[in-house]
């Protein structure tokens, strides 16, 4: 599943980055080289989860 088109401008907190998008919020720390997503559990109609 694709991540989504972005719900807004990314956010700084020094070193730290975060954007959230359609399906998903990615977090980035550009100094440690680390990132992390945070996926949204989506619902089918026939409560299948994505």
């Amino acid at each position: 599943m694709p991540l989504g088109p972005p719900q807004g401008d990314a956010k700084r907190n020094g070193r730290d980055f975060a954007r959230k998008v359609q399906h998903d919020s990615v977090f980035v720390d550009v100094e440690r080289r680390v990132g992390k997503t945070d996926w949204k559990q989506l619902i089918t109609p026939d409560l299948e989860i994505l």
